[in-house]
């Protein structure tokens, strides 16, 4: 057995943590793909988590200067050796800046291949405020290295610029499901003391509605998920996500698409604050 493969083989266990299906087109979301819904990527706006990547090798087995997705195991097979490893993602600088390097909030994405349904992630339920809203089939959590002990991140989840506001409403009490960023990456007004004119901005924060960044109209779309570290409920204060811990990106196969279509594949993001 050669070198290739014995090393390819021990990581096919880590098949979720790395790879993701890659079929056809997908006209819903024009991601360009189709079948089941899956994973595009992770991204912490400085780089691309999942799926993770590898230098190409040449045909003589060495490794080339082009860089591709592992997206299949033969993706594996074909480039990942000892002496060709996968390549270390991207961490967080340890000041509160977007990919420009201009000050403002870090963030994750999350990019599926279909459009996201929102209730299969996050849940009106004032009660699951504590817990960031999430249901559970996306989390973003901390792990200590020392204990091992898992907690959320402090933040707020938007999909495509909508979020649930944290004031219950109605009867029963449930969260509103409102529009914080507009289809052009800016903070939407809203008028709180009924003079018709909007004085509050709650998504004054939101990367890109401060200081404009390449790439930031990636954060916008029905199939894209996007976390913002906000351990003070104010977006307006930029912050890090927390440092000394291991920061993962969890998504089970209970999420599903907007026509309750499952994901088809568990996956593991891993990250951290400052030099891995």
């Amino acid at each position: 057995m050669t070198t290739k493969l014995r090393y390819s083989v021990g990581l096919i266990g880590l098949s979720s943590v790395f790879l993701t299906a890659c079929t056809g087109s997908d006209s819903a979301s024009g991601s360009g793909y189709a079948g089941s819904m899956d994973l595009v990527q992770v991204s912490n706006g400085f780089g691309q988590l999942l799926p993770s990547k590898v230098f190409v090798l040449g045909a003589d087995g060495q490794p080339t200067t082009n860089v591709t997705s592992i997206r299949k195991i033969e993706d594996m097979y074909d480039n990942v050796t000892t002496s060709n490893p996968i390549l270390p993602g991207p961490t967080y600088p340890t000041a509160a800046i977007l990919p420009s390097g201009e000050a403002g909030n870090q963030f994750l994405m999350v990019e599926f291949t279909e459009a996201i349904g929102i209730d299969s992630v996050l849940s009106s339920s004032p009660g699951q405020v504590p817990n960031n809203s999430f249901t559970g089939t996306l989390v973003v959590e901390q792990v200590d290295p020392q204990s091992g002990a898992t907690t959320l991140v402090s933040g707020r989840s938007f999909i495509n610029g909508y979020t649930y506001d944290r004031t219950p409403a109605g009867s029963p009490p449930a969260l509103p499901w409102q529009q914080w960023i507009d289809e052009n990456g800016q903070a939407i007004g809203f008028d709180t003391d009924d003079d018709s004119a909007p004085d509050y901005y709650p998504g004054l924060g939101f990367p890109g509605t401060e200081s404009p960044f390449l790439g930031q109209a990636a954060l916008l779309g029905n199939n894209v998920f996007v976390f913002v570290p906000d351990a003070d409920e104010d977006l307006a204060t930029h912050e890090t996500f927390p440092t000394g811990v291991t920061l993962h990106v969890r998504v089970e196969t209970g999420l599903t698409n907007d026509q309750r279509r499952n994901l088809a594949n568990q996956v593991m993001a891993s990250t951290m604050v400052g030099t891995d």
